[in-house]
């Protein structure tokens, strides 16, 4: 988060759906609870989650892979 503008210093919580290619590759994002800022969610969305490094998943994995993000400041 710290690495994108549109998410660094912020706090926020999020519940998000991912899906994952079998090379690793996010190919989808859909947030299940949103931010309730339409800038972080989008930032989220459309460049932050889409760009994580995931190793392959299981070949009986099942998508999409549910997640819960939270981000504070530090004091």
């Amino acid at each position: 988060m710290k690495a994108n503008a549109r998410t660094r210093g912020k706090s926020f919580e999020v519940r998000c759906e991912i899906w994952v290619d079998p090379k690793g590759h996010v190919t989808r994002v859909e947030l299940a609870k949103p931010s309730g800022d339409a800038d972080i969610d989008a930032a989220l969305r459309n460049e932050v989650l889409p760009r994580l490094a995931l190793p392959a998943p299981a070949s009986d994995m099942p998508m999409p892979v549910k997640g819960h993000i939270t981000a504070r400041l530090q004091q």
